[in-house]
């Protein structure tokens, strides 16, 4: 089971090859049910579940009426708050400025409102949050059921990912792009945390030495990057076996080596780079094919690749 807490929103898009500032621009504007955590659920072949806030209004019911497999949607719906909208404005295929009312589901979307409704989790499933969550559902959800399952994060922006920054601990996978990224680690270095410079040295590059520390202390077993164009990295630290030795009792198994981990970041790129006219989803749909190729139990370097693969053809399809 996939579980996702996240929102649902309504997405307005604004294409254009280019804007001109202070005038009415002629543009392509399309309405369609969008928001981070229903981009990941409704790309996810596995077992999942959406949990989410909508205003009692009239785009409340139209997002339920016109999203895809509303079966496994689990609004609650609130009379004080307006549905969530997104709108983002495209300029030749990139976006050149997004804006989001999303109160609904930062302020509304509360842990007593929302407790009895998750389903048990086990080791082998997921929780999926984005950071539109407040940062007190964020710290109760990670602190009732981290231990009991995966707990997946999504940073969806800048701003909302360092409001979180505090809270990212116990995590199996982060995910973000390359600002978002950059943001972290800048937060990071100045927050006074303990940090090791010579980390450049074990793995990486010099941008990144801070990774394996923030990993390290935080207790986060993977961070992923997407990276546009340059495809996207993924970050892992993996607990070193010592080599089996006469010492090795028969039958046995080789011990750990003290605790020491490798950290060798892996680096995918496309295979082909295609132009298209609306990159919005890209990074939500490889979030969602790499966790669904993990949920099948395959090893996180070949789920990456296939991820990549899924994009790419997403994009030469138009489906994204």
């Amino acid at each position: 089971m996939i579980c996702i807490v996240g929102a649902l929103s309504v997405d307005l898009l604004v294409r254009k090859d280019r804007f001109i500032k202070g005038t009415s621009n002629p543009a392509s504007i399309r309405l369609s049910p969008g928001g981070v955590g229903y981009r990941i659920y409704a790309r996810l072949e596995s077992p999942k579940m959406l949990f989410t806030a909508l205003g009692s209004d009239m785009f409340g019911k139209w997002l339920i009426e016109t999203m895809e497999q509303p079966q496994w949607v689990n609004p609650i719906f609130l009379d004080q708050y307006p549905t969530a909208c997104y709108c983002a404005l495209m300029q030749s295929g990139e976006l050149l400025y997004g804006a989001a009312d999303m109160s609904v589901i930062e302020e509304g979307l509360s842990w007593p409102r929302l407790r009895a409704r998750l389903p048990e989790l086990g080791a082998s499933d997921f929780l999926v949050l984005d950071a539109n969550l407040s940062p007190d559902l964020v710290r109760s959800l990670i602190h009732n059921m981290g231990s009991k399952t995966r707990v997946v994060f999504e940073s969806v922006s800048v701003e909302k990912l360092l409001r979180h920054a505090g809270l990212l601990k116990n995590l199996y996978l982060l995910s973000g792009n390359e600002g978002e990224f950059r943001a972290l680690g800048g937060w990071f270095t100045a927050s006074g945390e303990k940090t090791d410079k010579s980390s450049a040295s074990r793995g990486g590059s010099r941008s990144d030495w801070w990774v394996r520390d923030f990993l390290e202390q935080r207790k986060i077993k993977q961070f992923l990057v997407t990276r546009g164009r340059r495809g996207v990295r993924l970050y892992r630290l993996e607990r070193l076996s010592r080599q089996r030795t006469d010492a090795t009792p028969r039958g046995g198994s080789p011990s750990e080596s003290g605790g020491k981990r490798s950290f060798a970041p892996l680096t995918i790129q496309p295979k082909r780079v295609r132009e298209t006219a609306d990159t919005t989803g890209a990074g939500d749909r490889l979030f969602s094919s790499y966790l669904e190729a993990l949920s099948r139990e395959v090893a996180p370097g070949d789920a990456l690749r296939q991820a990549v693969e899924q994009v790419e053809r997403s994009i030469e399809e138009g489906s994204l």
